[in-house]
């Protein structure tokens, strides 16, 4: 069923494909995709933590090191990027690369 917008769209000739665009609501959902730079950093030092104890470099580690990588690398990139160490609770690097793929559901 149309709705009012399709239809004022397909009455001035607009093709289907744009009147369905116009008569959208919001915007489309972000969807990330692909490894980061800062994921492709972390995977590097856990490989390196893992060859630095004999295990394979794709050895799965334990949630607390995994984190505790995350957070040295994520105040590292703080400091390179903002010139300075994080002052206070919010400013501590929560990596928002480090969040997981999005997808449309």
């Amino acid at each position: 069923m149309l709705d009012v917008i399709e239809e004022s769209a397909l009455a001035r000739g607009d093709s289907p494909s744009k009147a369905v665009e116009a008569s959208a609501l919001g915007r489309p959902f972000n969807v990330r995709s692909g490894s980061t730079a800062f994921r492709q950093e972390l995977a590097w030092r856990v490989a390196a933590h893992n060859l630095e104890r004999g295990e394979r470099a794709g050895a799965a580690i334990d949630g607390d090191l995994r984190a505790a990588l995350r957070t040295e690398l994520g105040r590292e990139w703080f400091v390179r990027d903002v010139g300075r160490g994080p002052h206070e609770r919010r400013e501590h690097p929560q990596v928002e690369d480090e969040r997981p793929s999005t997808s449309a559901t």
